[in-house]
């Protein structure tokens, strides 16, 4: 909220949209606060085209692949449609307003509620009073006007999917659900291409494309709970069996050590996948770990701590 709203600051000074910006972390920010960060410095600049590919199976969610473009967004549209309108209030009145701040700025506003009203509705007007030396400013956009306007934009939106698609090396047809999220998925000439390049099958849009991201967090916290249940239930199943058995030997100790790690060693690899890995991979005796290390035999029961 912050830097949107230093955004919205310096672009009403700058009188133009802002999409690069240099912001500064303290050398003491651990990586999920510098990742946090850099989150919302990208959710400020506006909005990005990205495509995840995801397969879901006994409720372990994995990231197949991912592609966008950084630098296609629902500004990109917005920009497009300002600078029509600029031409246009040039040619009706011969008046430039381009280097003027405060009428670029509200011709901005205008343009990005025009965009939203044509994400439901087939015309949008535009009506600023006094935008321009006491000059009223009203005029009209139809959809397909828009559609025109930002044709070049629509024609590489299809590029992430198929990058997507080509790194997992799946084709279109194994795709079972297309899930649309983030307000640029609202534009319905966004929605028609996805439709058409995946034949004619029917978007997911059982989730509220804005609301995605709160889904997500929910989702995310809903699964680590799940999680965290599971090895404390297997926990306790061990913990009761050798209760009742005080005679085991190692063997039993380390059957049930095995059984555990098949419950936790899928749950810690997610996890430490999901924080973006960790410096040196993951720790020995994971997937994708070291080798645990070797040693003679004892006949006691071995503890490893792992950091």
């Amino acid at each position: 909220m912050v830097l949107t709203k230093m955004k919205e600051i310096a672009e009403a000074y700058l009188g133009k949209t802002i999409t690069n910006a240099v912001v500064t972390m303290p050398a003491y920010f651990n990586d999920s606060q510098c990742q946090a960060t850099k989150d919302a410095g990208t959710i400020a600049e506006g909005d990005t085209f990205d495509v995840s590919i995801l397969t879901i199976e006994d409720g372990i969610f994995e990231v197949k692949s991912t592609a966008g473009d950084s630098h296609l967004g629902g500004e990109d549209f917005v920009n497009q449609m300002v600078n029509h309108f600029t031409a246009e209030f040039k040619c009706r009145h011969k008046k430039d307003i381009s280097e003027n701040k405060r009428a670029v700025h509200h011709l901005c506003t205008a343009c990005e509620r025009a965009k939203r009203t044509l994400s439901s509705s087939t015309q949008a007007s535009i009506e600023i009073d006094s935008l321009y030396e006491g000059i009223n400013f009203y005029t009209s956009i139809t959809c397909a006007q828009f559609e025109e306007l930002n044709a070049d934009l629509f024609h590489g939106t299809l590029d992430p999917v198929e990058k997507a698609l080509q790194n997992a090396k799946l084709d279109k047809s194994l795709i079972h659900d297309s899930v649309l999220v983030g307000g640029f998925t609202h534009i319905p000439k966004i929605q028609k291409l996805l439709q058409d390049f995946f034949n004619g099958k029917e978007l997911n849009k059982s989730i509220n494309p804005d609301e995605a991201d709160a889904h997500d967090e929910k989702l995310q916290g809903k699964i680590n709970d799940e999680d965290k249940q599971k090895i404390l239930d297997k926990c306790n199943e061990i913990i009761n069996d050798l209760d009742k058995n005080q005679t085991a030997e190692k063997k039993e100790f380390e059957h049930h050590q095995k059984e555990l790690e098949k419950v936790c060693n899928p749950i810690i690899t997610k996890l430490y996948q999901s924080a973006g890995g960790m410096p040196g991979g993951m720790p020995r005796g994971f997937p994708g770990g070291g080798a645990p290390p070797s040693g003679g035999a004892s006949s006691g029961i071995t503890i490893e701590e792992v950091d």
